[in-house]
């Protein structure tokens, strides 16, 4: 996708499970992924709970026509 800017806008949103350096930033150092542009700050709890009202509103935002979920 990244390589057809023209054909695809991406929003790159980091839930924020992971805070710890050695299980969040590594994999976007070492996959060379760009910086989120949304970060949800979930930090522990119950994830579901606190990531779906904070996603909510970036999808009310940017209507997107497809989801990629990676987990």
């Amino acid at each position: 996708m990244a390589q057809h800017p023209g054909d695809f806008e991406q929003i790159l949103v980091h839930t924020g499970q992971h805070y710890d350096a050695n299980m969040a930033q590594v994999f976007f150092d070492e996959l060379e992924l760009p910086m989120p542009d949304v970060h949800l700050d979930v930090s522990s709890g119950s994830h579901a709970a606190l990531i779906m009202p904070r996603f909510e509103p970036v999808v009310d935002y940017s209507c997107p026509g497809s989801y990629l979920v990676v987990r």
